[in-house]
């Protein structure tokens, strides 16, 4: 009778495991799920000519319904040969971080080489949650006018937290690469007014070799 009911029990405490196994699996797929979302931050991909000043985005996507995100700090690294520190500065205007405060410094990496350049930047928000996708913010980067065409300098995100680590984040780098002068049209013209049919001579002030024009005097013709 002890046997019987030893070996009752051995069953039911065995039946009892299997649920109980499964439970615990199935609440660790869960747990894993969760740990392995990240979103993802990018810098995109420009080309400049010498002399000009262009807001590059830093996107973030893939962010999930209920995620608040109220502090950043980013570590972006740049060829400061191609680039110099004095070239950017960070830009929250119209972005998810317009109402953050935001710090930003570009500098040499200390101990690091003549052309390691750095972009630390570090934001916080008490209430202005970040929790959607969308721009976090722009890097402003002026082109110096000594810069050389067929240059390059990556943009590359060496580190980026969110909060205390969550939610994690994978990067994805952008680069700028100098270009040659562009072409800027301009044209004066002598005379201006007077009866019509005018004849109006213009003179071509336009930089650069054009090999082509467009001419639109807003009457059609």
């Amino acid at each position: 009778m002890i046997s019987a009911l030893s070996g009752t029990w051995r069953t039911a405490r065995e039946a009892l495991k299997r649920p109980l196994s499964l439970c615990a699996v199935l609440v660790f797929q869960t747990l894993a799920i969760g740990a392995a979302h990240a979103v993802e931050v990018s810098l995109p991909h420009v080309e400049l000519a010498a002399g000009e000043t262009a807001l590059l985005p830093m996107t973030i996507s893939g962010v999930e319904e209920g995620t608040l995100i109220l502090s950043l700090n980013a570590d972006i690294r740049f060829d400061a040969s191609v680039l110099p520190t004095s070239s950017f500065r960070a830009d929250r205007r119209s972005s998810l971080t317009s109402s953050w405060s935001l710090a930003a410094n570009a500098r040499l990496v200390p101990a690091g080489g003549a052309d390691d350049g750095q972009m630390l930047l570090a934001g916080a928000t008490a209430s202005a949650a970040v929790s959607s996708d969308g721009t976090l913010l722009f890097i402003e980067l002026h082109v110096p006018e000594d810069a050389s065409p067929g240059s390059t300098s990556p943009l590359q995100i060496l580190s980026l937290f969110f909060n205390n680590g969550e939610p994690a984040v994978t990067t994805a780098d952008g680069s700028v690469t100098i270009v040659g002068p562009r072409v800027k049209a301009d044209f004066t013209g002598h005379p201006l007014d007077g009866p019509a049919p005018l004849e109006v001579r213009f003179e071509n002030l336009s930089s650069e070799d054009a090999d082509a024009w467009a001419w639109d005097f807003g009457d059609g013709g």
